[in-house]
C-alpha cells in the first residue's frame, strides 16, 4: 500500500504534510505479522516531535524533551518495523529516521541547522546553531533511552570574555581574548555541573602572577581540562596546559567574582 501524492496531518502543535508513505507486509502467516511503515514528514517542528511522541514510540519523552519546547521546519523519513498486534511496546519496534530541520529553536539554543539520523537505538544531530546567542558546530550521539550509557556530545564555539561570562564558563582574569573551545559530555558531579574541555589559547592572553605565567596574544598554547560550576565558584580541574617551552598540570579553583581561591600545580614548566 504506497501513498503517491501528498496529504495533510493536523496534530495540536501544528500541521504535517506527508510527502509519501508505504506499508508493506512480506508475509501474512506468521502471528503476528510484521508490518513495515515509511513516511516521508514536512513541517513544523513541534507537530512533527508530537507525532512521534505517541504510544509506542514516545522518542521526544524518552530524551526529556518537550515538544512545545520546539520551533523550527523538518524534513524527516521515517521507518518503522513494527508487529501487527494489540499492545506493541517500543523494543518491539525497529525504528530508523533521516532527515534535517531548520530554524530549529529549543531550549537555550536558537537558529539551528540539523541534520539528524536515528539508527539501532540512538539518535545522531550534526549542525550548526547558537548557544545562548553565541555561534557553534554541534555533533551529538546520544541512545534514545535515558539511562543508557556511550552518547557524546561535543559543541565547538569561539568564545570571547562576554561569551565565556554568559555560559559559565569565565575563569576571571586567568584567559583574556577570545579562544576556540570544544564542549564535550556535560555531566553532574558531586562539584556541580561538569564539563570537558578543549581550547585553543593561541589568540588569547594568559596570565597567573602568582606562579609567573604570562603568555601574549599570538603565542601558540592549548589547554584541556575539566570545568565543574558550582553555587561558589569554579573549579578546574585535570588541567594540562602546552605551549612553546611550556607544561602546566593540576587544579585551579576560582570564587565567583573570578578571584584566585586554590592552586595545586604539581606540574610547572614555564618559558
Amino acid at each position: 500500500l504506497s501513498l503517491t501524492g501528498p496529504a495533510d496531518l493536523n496534530v495540536g502543535r501544528g500541521r504535517i504534510a506527508v510527502t509519501g508513505g508505504r506499508f508493506y507486509v512480506d508475509d501474512l502467516r506468521p502471528e503476528p505479522a510484521i508490518g513495515q511503515i515509511t513516511l516521508g514528514l514536512s513541517g513544523d517542528a513541534a507537530a512533527i516531535s508530537e507525532l512521534l511522541n505517541y504510544e509506542p514510540l514516545n522518542l521526544a519523552a524518552r530524551r526529556g524533551v518537550n515538544p512545545s519546547q520546539i520551533s523550527g521546519t523538518a524534513d524527516v523519513e521515517v521507518s518503522l518495523v513494527t508487529p501487527l498486534a494489540k499492545d506493541v511496546k517500543f523494543a518491539d519496534v525497529e525504528v530508523s529516521a533521516h532527515g534535517a530541520v531548520s530554524g530549529l529553536g529549543a531550549v537555550g539554543l536558537i537558529e539551528g541547522e540539523i541534520e539528524l539520523s536515528v539508527e539501532e537505538g540512538w539518535i545522531e544531530l550534526e549542525g550548526t546553531a547558537k548557544i545562548e546567542d553565541v555561534p557553534a558546530e554541534l555533533s551529538v550521539r546520544e541512545p534514545i533511552e535515558e539511562g543508557r550509557s556511550g552518547g557524546q556530545q561535543n559543541v565547538t564555539m569561539r568564545l570571547d570574555e562576554a561569551a565565556r561570562d554568559r555560559l559559565g564558563l569565565s575563569l576571571g582574569g586567568l584567559v583574556t581574548g577570545p579562544v576556540e573551545a570544544t564542549v564535550h559530555d556535560v555531566a553532574a558531579t558531586e562539584k556541580g555541573a561538569s564539563q570537558r574541555i578543549e581550547v585553543d589559547l593561541t589568540q588569547a592572553r594568559l596570565s597567573l602572577p602568582e606562579i609567573g605565567l604570562d603568555k601574549k596574544a599570538g603565542d601558540q598554547a592549548e589547554a584541556s581540562f575539566v570545568i565543574s560550576r558550582r553555587e561558589d565558584g569554579v573549579s578546574v580541574d585535570d588541567l594540562v596546559l602546552t605551549g612553546e617551552n611550556m607544561r602546566v598540570e593540576g587544579t585551579i579553583e576560582f570564587d565567583r567574582e573570578g578571584g584566585l581561591t586554590a592552586l595545586s600545580l604539581p606540574v610547572l614548566q614555564l618559558p
